[in-house]
């Protein structure tokens, strides 16, 4: 039978569909979706991986053009953006759920931190006496790709002292914070000194150094300018300032070459062109402003910032002072017995007690000079902070150590606030009765600074807030603008000169 019409031309597109070997063209339905990677897995607080979703058909074929949404199942572990970063918060698990519409797909996520690095947090570039345990102990944090502590504990880490010297503990667990300490004891020998931390069963590490120095060889050289002609009893009272001085700074102190014309730190003072070992001062009785006013005035003679000072990096410490005292100023201080403590203060600021030296050390905090009074000044030294707790300063409300913060020239921001120290030897006022004692705070201070010092020959102090007891019934002397610094250029110190 032949056919004709509508039926004859439906059956010839049929068998020339079926000659083609086609069917009929069925429309993509989203059916699932696929993720990469499937699986994500970070390292490090901050790290992200990009995961990329397809939606696919009911072939498991890609459909063009359509979206998904991600979502964190915690986002305490990690979090993901809109277009699939994920990133990773802190250690733990968690899944990404990746959704069309009502299909969706989950990509499992673990962070767990690995160490990368060991970072110094503290004790590092101490001085020292030789075969003695170092003032503070030396601490690495171990952290992550992104420089994150790597919390949890359990890591171990191995301490090791250069030859001669020794640790507490050479191998120690890491506590929750990512860190851990050991207390190095120097070998026998001066000079620079090493110790390695290294992690265990990793490759991170860090070095640490230390100033090894000779016991009680600390020396400090008083020298007159010509025209002071010290009393005997003034004579004595510089004296007593020296040998206090030195019974808390027990440490020698490498020498420095230096060549200096004359008159660069005082009038008078000649051309020196020598090597010192450990300080010199220069002292003059001379006429400042009169009675009252300023007592005296002292300070580094030394290489301006941001050049080091003559020692250079490991032991920067002073070299050359310069103390005058007001000769109008002389008799009040000889009658009242004051002569040498004020002494012994002024020295003080030669070995760095200062503004510009706690600043160049990196320990004066929000200064108030030139014009900020009444900020909150301190001194951030770990061992003077310790000091002001152990002397009854535990309670004190503010940051420590507090600092003299009035923006005064030569007093503020150089000085332990009079408000809460009050007696204290190296406060910006001086008591005509009673003593004025050289606390641990301020011999801990100059162990903060670099020194070596021995914290037992400091003097007797106690604190008692919100002031010193009796404090109102002292007649008090403010010093004045009695803080200097006398800047030399970086070529008074010549090539640093061998022991």
């Amino acid at each position: 039978m032949r056919l004709t019409g509508p039926l004859a031309g439906f059956s010839f597109l049929v068998a020339g569909l079926l000659a083609c070997g086609g069917e009929p063209t069925r429309p993509a339905v989203p059916t699932s979706v696929s993720v990469t990677p499937p699986t994500v897995s970070l390292s490090a607080f901050g790290a992200t991986q990009q995961i990329t979703a397809t939606v696919r058909d009911q072939d498991s074929q890609p459909i063009v053009g359509l979206t998904t949404t991600f979502a964190s199942g915690d986002l305490a572990v990690a979090t993901v953006g809109g277009s699939g970063l994920v990133t990773a918060v802190a250690n733990g698990v968690t899944a990404i759920t990746v959704s069309h519409g009502s299909i969706s797909a989950q990509v499992p996520v673990t962070v767990v931190q690995i160490v990368a690095q060991l970072a110094k947090v503290g004790g590092d570039q101490q001085t020292g006496l030789v075969s003695s345990p170092l003032g503070a102990a030396v601490q690495v944090e171990l952290q992550d790709s992104k420089g994150n502590p790597v919390l949890g504990g359990g890591n171990a880490v191995q301490f090791v002292a250069s030859p001669g010297g020794s640790v507490t503990n050479a191998l120690v667990t890491a506590g929750p914070n990512g860190r851990a300490s050991t207390q190095w004891t120097l070998g026998s020998g001066t000079g620079t000194q090493l110790l390695t931390a290294t992690h265990r069963g990793g490759t991170a590490s860090a070095q640490f150094s230390a100033n090894a120095v000779a016991v009680g060889g600390y020396t400090l050289e008083i020298r007159y300018l010509p025209g002071t002609s010290p009393t005997a009893n003034q004579q004595s009272a510089v004296t007593s300032a020296v040998t206090l001085w030195q019974s808390i700074i027990l440490g020698d102190l490498a020498p420095v070459a230096v060549n200096i014309p004359a008159d660069a730190c005082a009038t008078g003072q000649p051309a020196l062109n020598e090597t010192i070992d450990d300080m010199v001062v220069f002292v003059e009785f001379a006429a400042i402003d009169g009675p009252g006013g300023t007592l005296a005035q002292a300070g580094r003679c030394d290489i301006q910032p941001p050049n080091p000072p003559f020692r250079g990096s490991t032991d920067s410490l002073p070299a050359i002072g310069v103390l005058r005292l007001d000769t109008s100023d002389l008799p009040l201080l000889e009658s009242n017995g004051t002569l040498d403590e004020v002494i012994t203060h002024e020295l003080g600021h030669t070995l760095g007690f200062s503004a510009d030296f706690f600043v160049l050390k990196g320990l004066l905090v929000n200064p108030s000079r030139p014009s900020s009074p009444g900020v909150d000044t301190h001194f951030d030294g770990t061992a003077a902070i310790a000091q002001m707790d152990a002397i009854g300063g535990a309670g004190y409300p503010n940051a420590k150590v507090p600092v003299e913060n009035s923006a005064l020239a030569g007093s503020a921001d150089s000085h332990w606030r009079e408000s809460v120290f009050d007696a204290e030897l190296l406060t910006p006022v001086a008591e005509n009765a009673g003593a004025m004692p050289l606390s641990k705070v301020s011999a801990a201070a100059l162990q903060d600074l670099g020194y070596v010092v021995n914290l037992a020959a400091a003097q007797l102090f106690s604190l008692s807030f919100p002031a010193l007891a009796g404090a109102a019934g002292r007649t008090k002397v403010p010093y004045g603008n009695d803080v200097v610094f006398i800047g030399l250029p970086a070529s008074a110190a010549v090539p640093r000169a061998s022991r």
